[in-house]
């Protein structure tokens, strides 16, 4: 056991089926597990696992202002787990299924997480079939799995955080703040059934603020401070990295002659196991394993020729449709931005304006699928007039729905808007009093026209903005993910996706039709 990568986790003692069988995956894969429980809860827990190989840990649970559940710390479970092993170890959340790796995946991650803190981000699913169908939409906002070298486990992460909190938002800064190595792996091996999500608004704030205070001895706006120096440790101080099996794999390019700065992050890929090949004639194609069409100026991540490899290989897909990111550039700062919080949009985005990378398979046959991942970045200057749009707006506005992406977005931002008065919540299914405001339903827009109205939510973000639309006037409504920045004055900088689109679309020949969908390789310029 102490040779093996051991993972932490607290079953939770109520559907309990659901997270074993998530839980034999990790030990299918080759993972050693301890599970944290109060001593009530592991009586619960025993006769479900008796024929697992899951070993429970004893750990008090105090309840207190924040917790109406005995749920066990983050920092308790790690001392529990470096008790168990000599190298690795980590935490994972009790219902994410770990989709079968290789061993030289599993050796790959060893390796890499020494001297390091490597961590995974969750991909959500229907049922466990949609992990073969590629069907399947990454979970950008947090983390799920990390694992950290023994030698930084020491009050890693004594800072309060419990499970079932967003421990995640503040783990990345304090792995930096204590000088360890940062690394994503971008294999695709996390994934999770989706459900109403356990945590809330206001305990993040508080568990956000308690951080702050201990370190920076403030706690203005520590929730929002908090998932701004996330994004932007992903971007600046996040190495990405990628298992691929070691094969000989040829990748030809097909890159439009305007795409300059993607052409030369392609020419800088890593891995001896590629073989990048840009040339001038496209009658040698039956030659390569895999083509990549490159239809306009993107920034590529150093390893996105392997995730997208590894992921074709393994859900044996035969063209793959990538789409990308945004990075907000702000001054003489980039982020991520706010845009990437909804893969959602980003997938509206990407079927509004054709933006994504195509890669086919040359030989044998398979599923077509779509992804958003971060291995493909787009710039957003908030000066750029073409494409951003300066909002004042004035008088008086709703967010809806009211859920926890919405009261994130009010807590962020309510100090921003100047001159602005906040009326509370909408929401179809919900009425009453929220933690900032009254929750209203949608229809109350029918007598009031002039509000204006942000919807701030991760999912169903376009329908929700189409219903909307039926209520009020159009150029009321704002998507909170359009929004690049809020300004000292108030002045809501916005990503304008209607302008983006006929840019793209004036600025580009030859993409329709592929394979029935977009036109051949023939119609883009092939770079030596």
């Amino acid at each position: 056991m102490r040779e093996k990568i051991v993972l932490g986790t607290s079953i939770a003692p109520n559907n309990i089926e659901q997270q074993l069988i998530c839980i034999q995956s990790w030990i299918d894969n080759g993972f050693c597990v301890v599970s944290c429980n109060t001593p009530e809860e592991i009586e619960i827990l025993k006769p479900y696992c008796s024929d697992m190989a899951i070993r429970f840990a004893k750990v008090e649970c105090r309840l207190d202002s924040l917790r109406t559940k005995k749920l066990p710390f983050i920092h308790d479970i790690l001392v529990n787990v470096f008790q168990a092993t000599d190298r690795i170890g980590g935490f994972c959340n009790s219902d994410i299924y770990i989709d079968n790796m290789s061993k030289e995946l599993y050796q790959f991650i060893c390796h890499e997480t020494k001297s390091s803190f490597l961590f995974v981000r969750r991909n959500e699913i229907g049922n466990f079939d949609d992990i073969k169908k590629m069907n399947w939409k990454l979970h950008f906002d947090g983390i799920d799995m990390f694992l950290l070298d023994k030698r930084f486990h020491s009050d890693f992460f004594d800072e309060g955080f419990f499970v079932q909190s967003c421990w995640d938002s503040c783990i990345l800064l304090k792995a930096k703040m204590k000088g360890i190595p940062i690394k994503e792996l971008m294999n695709p091996i996390a994934f999770h059934k989706r459900h109403s999500q356990k945590w809330d608004a206001k305990t993040s704030r508080i568990l956000a603020e308690r951080f702050w205070n201990k370190y920076f001895h403030t706690a203005e706006s520590a929730f929002g401070k908090a998932m701004y120096l996330y994004y932007n440790i992903l971007l600046h101080d996040c190495k990405q990295i990628c298992f691929l099996d070691d094969k000989k794999v040829t990748c030809l390019f097909v890159v439009q002659r305007e795409a300059l700065s993607a052409k030369e992050s392609i020419e800088n890929q890593e891995g001896s196991d590629l073989t990048i090949v840009m040339q001038e004639t496209d009658d040698r194609k039956e030659e390569f394993d895999y083509i990549f069409y490159i239809l306009r100026d993107v920034g590529l991540s150093p390893v996105f020729c392997k995730s997208i490899i590894f992921m074709m290989s393994c859900c044996t897909c035969s063209q793959l449709e990538v789409g990308e990111f945004y990075v907000t550039k702000e001054k003489e700062e980039r982020r991520y931005s706010s845009v990437n919080r909804s893969i959602e949009l980003l997938e509206y985005i990407q079927k509004r304006c054709r933006s994504s990378i195509f890669v086919k398979r040359s030989k044998g046959d398979g599923i077509y699928a779509k992804t958003v991942r971060p291995v493909v970045h787009k710039e957003i200057d908030i000066r750029d007039k073409d494409i951003v749009v300066k909002l004042n707006i004035q008088g008086s506005y709703y967010i809806t729905p009211a859920g926890i992406r919405a009261n994130q977005w009010y807590e962020e931002n309510r100090f921003k808007l100047a001159g602005t008065k906040f009326l509370g919540f909408l929401d179809k299914n919900k009425r009453g009093k929220g933690e900032f405001g009254n929750i209203m339903p949608i229809e109350t827009l029918n007598r009031d026209q002039e509000a204006y109205v942000i919807v701030a939510s991760k999912y169903y973000v376009i329908e929700i903005m189409e219903q909307i639309g039926k209520l009020t006037k159009s150029d009321r409504i704002i998507n909170a993910g359009c929004i690049c920045h809020i300004d000292e004055d108030g002045v809501i900088y916005y990503f304008d996706l209607k302008r983006y689109e006929d840019i793209l679309r004036s600025g580009r020949q030859g993409i329709e039709g592929m394979d029935g969908e977009r036109k051949s390789c023939g119609c883009s310029t092939l770079l030596s």
